[in-house]
Parts: C-alpha cells; sequence; structure tokens
C-alpha cells in the first residue's frame, strides 16, 4: 500500500511585531522507521533549529515512539501535543522548540496506535568512512594557573620540584605511584613519561583531585609539573645548598619514598555534586552482537537528550573499532598476538551474538530479523553517535596486550586513546555509569 502525502499542518499565527523571530514549522516523516532511528532523525533536526522558534509535526508508526518522543522533550524542554494521526494511521505528534506557540488544544488526543499499512521503507544503511582526522587535533594545554593572593615568592610553588621518571611504564601504574610520591615532596613534582596516553590519563586524574599541571612539554617524551593546591610550604624536600645547584631537580629512583605497610596519603578530591553532570560514560568490555547494539542505543539516547556521552573500549570490546584496511605500522606483533588478530573479529559487520549464534547462524538470523523490522544495523548506530558527538574512547593497556595498534583501528572523527584513570575519573563525574 503506497504511503499518502503529509497532511498539511495549520498556519501558524503570525508574530506582532519586527523584533519578534519568525515561527519556523517542520515536517519529519518517520514512518517505516524503527527505534531509535525516529527520535534520532527528531534530535538531529531539532540541534539544526539553533535558537529558532520551530514547531515539528511528526508522523511516525513505531509502537515505541510515544513514550521516546515524550522522555525526549523531558529532556530537551520542549512541548509536545499529541493530535489526530493521519488517515494512512500511525502517530502525528506537535513539539514547539525555543519558545514558539503550539497550535489550539481543539484535535488534542491522546497517543493511542491506529491501524495503518506494514512499513515498507527501511532506513538508509551508511557505512563508516575513513575520514582520515587527528584525533589530537585541536588539543591545546592549559597554561599554568595564577599565583594565589598573598603567597610569596620562595614558596612550593617557585621551587623547582623533584623528578619523577615513569618512563618504561604504563599509564596506570605511573598515576599510581604520581598519587603516592606526591604528597611526600610537598605536593609539587615534575614527571616524565614516554607513553602516549599518559597524558590523557593524568589530566583526568588532576580533574579528579584539584592538582595543576603546568610547564607542559611534548617531544619525544611528555613532561609535566603537578602541583596540588595550597600545599605547606614546609613539606618539600630540603633545597640543595649553593645556588649553582638551586636549578638542578632531584631524582626519585623510587616510585614512592614511603613504606609498603603506611597507608597511601589521602588527595584531596573534588566534590561529591560533580557526580550530578548531565553526562553519560559507558564502558564496553565484549564483543557480543547483543551488548554492542545495547551500548549503541543506550549511547544514542543519551546523546538525543543532550547528555554528554563516553564510551570506553577496552579488551574484546576494540575489535568493533578495527579497520578492514590497516594502516602500515613499524611495531613487530609476536606470534600469539598475531594468532589472537586473526581469531578476533573486526569491524562492526563480523561481531557475532554471544548466544545461539550456532556458528553464526544465529548472528544471521539476528541480523536477518533486524532488516526485516527496519531496525538500525550496528554500523549505522555507531554512525549516528558520531553524528551526535558521542566519544569514542580506546583502553591503550588492552590495545597493547592484544597487539592491536592505533593503525589497525578505523579513521573516525571521535577517537581518543587513554587508560584506566581517564575512565575512572569520567564515570565518577557521570550521573549515568554502564557496562557492557
Amino acid at each position: 500500500m503506497a504511503r499518502g502525502p503529509l497532511p498539511q499542518p495549520s498556519p501558524l499565527p503570525q508574530e506582532q511585531g519586527s523584533d519578534r523571530m519568525t515561527t519556523h514549522s517542520l515536517d519529519i516523516d518517520c514512518r517505516g522507521m524503527r527505534c531509535p532511528a525516529p527520535i534520532l532523525e527528531v534530535a538531529r533536526t531539532a540541534r539544526r533549529q539553533v535558537h529558532q522558534p520551530t514547531v515539528l509535526h511528526i508522523y511516525a508508526d513505531d509502537d515505541d515512539f510515544p513514550s521516546d518522543l515524550e522522555a525526549w522533550c523531558r529532556a530537551v524542554d520542549a512541548r509536545l501535543r499529541w493530535l489526530a494521526p493521519p488517515p494512512e494511521g500511525g502517530f502525528h505528534g506537535i513539539v514547539a522548540l525555543h519558545g514558539a506557540s503550539l497550535p489550539s488544544t481543539d484535535s488534542l488526543v491522546s497517543p493511542t496506535m491506529i491501524p495503518g499499512p506494514q512499513p515498507s521503507q527501511r532506513p538508509r544503511e551508511t557505512t563508516l568512512s575513513p575520514l582520515g582526522l587527528d584525533p589530537d587535533e585541536g588539543d591545546t594545554v592549559p597554561s599554568a594557573p595564577p599565583r594565589p593572593p598573598g603567597e610569596a615568592r620562595g614558596s612550593p610553588r617557585d621551587r623547582q620540584p623533584d623528578l619523577l621518571d615513569l618512563r618504561g611504564i604504563p599509564p596506570h601504574l605511573g598515576i599510581l605511584q604520581l598519587s603516592g610520591t606526591l604528597m611526600g615532596h610537598g605536593g609539587r613534582l615534575r614527571v616524565i613519561s614516554d607513553d602516549p596516553s599518559f597524558r590523557t590519563s593524568l589530566y583526568s586524574w588532576a580533574s579528579a583531585t584539584c592538582a595543576e599541571i603546568s610547564n607542559v612539554i611534548q617531544e619525544t617524551a611528555f613532561s609535566a609539573t603537578i602541583c596540588l593546591p595550597r600545599a605547606p610550604a614546609g613539606t618539600l624536600a630540603p633545597a640543595p645548598v649553593g645556588a649553582e645547584l638551586a636549578d638542578q631537580p632531584t631524582l626519585l629512583d623510587s616510585p614512592s619514598h614511603t613504606s609498603p605497610s603506611d597507608p597511601a596519603p589521602l588527595l584531596p578530591t573534588r566534590r561529591d555534586e560533580q557526580a550530578s553532570q548531565d553526562r553519560t560514560t559507558i564502558l564496553i568490555l565484549h564483543n557480543d552482537l547483543e551488548s554492542l547494539l545495547g551500548c549503541m542505543l543506550t549511547a544514542n539516547a543519551a546523546a538525543a537528550q543532550g547528555m554528554e556521552v563516553v564510551i570506553f573500549f577496552s579488551f574484546w570490546g576494540i575489535n568493533v573499532l578495527r579497520g578492514s584496511n590497516p594502516h602500515a605500522t613499524s611495531y613487530r606483533k609476536s606470534l600469539i598476538q598475531r594468532l589472537m588478530q586473526w581469531m578476533m573479529p573486526l569491524g562492526p559487520r563480523r561481531q557475532r551474538l554471544g548466544k545461539m549464534d550456532m556458528g553464526g547462524a544465529g548472528t544471521r538470523m539476528m541480523q536477518h530479523l533486524m532488516r526485516k523490522q527496519n531496525v538500525l544495523p550496528l554500523e549505522e548506530l555507531m554512525r549516528q553517535a558520531i553524528d551526535q558527538g558521542v566519544r569514542f574512547q580506546v583502553c591503550t593497556m588492552s590495545m597493547g596486550v592484544m597487539g592491536i595498534t592505533r593503525a589497525d583501528l578505523m579513521d573516525l572523527p571521535n577517537l581518543e586513546f587513554g587508560g584506566v584513570t581517564a575512565f575512572a575519573e569520567s564515570a565518577r563525574r557521570s550521573a549515568v555509569s554502564l557496562t557492557f
């Protein structure tokens, strides 16, 4: 049965005065789409109407659409009314954005599903094309914080800090050594590391502990000065005698000068109010198809409601980001690592069900049912997440264990690299934290 034309919305009232913005009216036809495609289309259209009073006439025939649209309107502070459905069946909702006025309530109805034709149109499938963007592009280093009022020169901020050498140490162990050593050296140290993901872990740790980072140098190795706020002036290690040695830092050849039996010093942390931030952090440990679908569905739903979403890929979950044409790299993989990569499925199209896979037959049946019911495939859900600004963060420790290099991953504009510290800091400041 052919889909009929959309009914024309009633004309909107004219605004009085030339200083008032004109209200726009847009039609969004989501019939034939299945969750979460309709609400993603609504959110994408709404983002384009920046500060412009707009009335959206939305048509859909998915059973889950009324509850999804009502939840989305509550999240973005939009007004919603349900009108009489079109003759072909389905739902007809009107959403007012940015102060736009809604039509009269004469035709207001409850969102009851009206029988109509079976959906026949599938949403367009797209592929994840390489974009060739550098994930570190645009990264800026914050400048050193100003001197607090009343702090005299010669304070711990002005003295040459001791040097903590973390080269050759993984980021998560380096952060542990830094936190255990910092308090014993007046709350101020200079660290150096050659791990490419240490910088991300350090900034995440500093954000959680209120530490200040200054004098950042990024060359063959990363180095920076770490200072806890209001560090006691008398707790620094004694300065060397003689002006000619004043600029020479003390090299800490031991990771920590505290006894193993001593409890670790407590570092200052930010207030717990940060846990209520409008952020969602998701950890992907498994590469089961159902887990990946659930993760991407949740991420898209949260992003559509205006939340900042971070997905942290670790261990088997990294396989969904592997590309079919890896770039050339000088890294020599061991025989075990090459065997593991040969046995692990790569990319979003080759992931299998965790249960009832039956040698791939179960996965093919699931994908057939998804296509028949117009459910977005995993690859399209990832593309929708990228379009909505969802950040993909990959665990570098897991990459090293499994022999996966950056050249093996797809070129995505939202791809970042970090350690477990970055995930813990993001989860701590999130209102929602999930694991798949």
